[in-house]
């Protein structure tokens, strides 16, 4: 049997990650192409716990990316450190985080090889871990692969989220 083709709503791009070497697994999923309210020029909305990014996630019909969604989304099939490539850019991506927060796609070399944007810029994002607690990912001066725990997934001015969405 094939698996169900998977066709992303206005606003998302597809993430398709290939079978092939050990650890990778394959997924196919839609992301969010910006940071929460998903709207380029807009801000993206902090001070967001945990719980009421799920809720909202919920409420159009998708939910939270996984960890490792989140990151695959970010460092595509070749796992670069940066959304952009191996090394920092340092204007490449808002590093100043929520003390200078900028519009959603603002800065067009902060993007994924997916066309996902701002993923290591502006805030934190609300990512699932595989034992269902909730990490936090992204935000200024981190890396696609640098996960911190969300201890209580309490809300702060530097927590924002994306949704994802698959069959």
């Amino acid at each position: 049997r094939y698996g169900k083709s998977l066709f992303c709503p206005a606003g998302m791009v597809l993430v398709d990650v290939p079978p092939g070497k050990a650890g990778r697994p394959f997924f196919k999923v839609c992301v969010d192409k910006f940071e929460f309210p998903n709207a380029q020029g807009t801000l993206p909305q902090g001070n967001i716990s945990y719980a009421d990014a799920q809720k909202q996630c919920e409420s159009q019909g998708k939910r939270l990316c996984t960890a490792d969604e989140w990151q695959w989304a970010c460092s595509g099939l070749e796992g670069q450190t940066y959304p952009y490539g191996p090394v920092v850019e340092e204007e490449f991506c808002n590093r100043s985080g929520n003390k200078s927060l900028e519009p959603s796609g603002n800065r067009r070399k902060c993007i994924s090889k997916f066309g996902v944007y701002d993923m290591t810029g502006n805030i934190f994002e609300w990512v699932t871990a595989t034992s269902g607690e909730p990490l936090l990912m992204g935000g200024p001066l981190t890396k696609c692969q640098t996960t911190s725990p969300g201890v209580g997934g309490v809300a702060k001015p530097q927590t924002g989220f994306r949704c994802c969405k698959s069959n």
